[in-house]
């Protein structure tokens, strides 16, 4: 079965879901959705394994510095904590 990788670059989000926020998560999708006409709120990418995707999440530096916030946050579909966020995004 792929896993699938949503990488997330909005600050606001990436706040949220530090923060286990599933309701401002939801909440700021839908304050920005006539926004978000023109831009798409993640990339998506898929892989094989979850050694490829764990590479990948390297690839971007997520988890290089752990007292800063990324730029880039990545939710896997492999993962149960971060279903909620993904269904969420779907559903926007």
């Amino acid at each position: 079965m792929p896993i699938n990788v949503y990488i997330i670059s909005e600050p606001s989000l990436i706040d949220f879901i530090m923060n286990n926020d599933i309701e401002g998560f939801k909440d700021y999708l839908n304050e920005t959705k006539e926004k978000r006409r023109f831009y798409s709120v993640c990339e998506l990418e898929s892989f094989d394994t979850e050694v490829e995707a764990l590479a990948f999440s390297d690839s971007i530096g997520y988890g290089a510095d752990e007292h800063v916030v990324p730029e880039r946050f990545p939710l896997w579909s492999c993962k149960l904590g971060d279903l909620s966020f993904i269904n969420t995004i779907g559903s926007n």
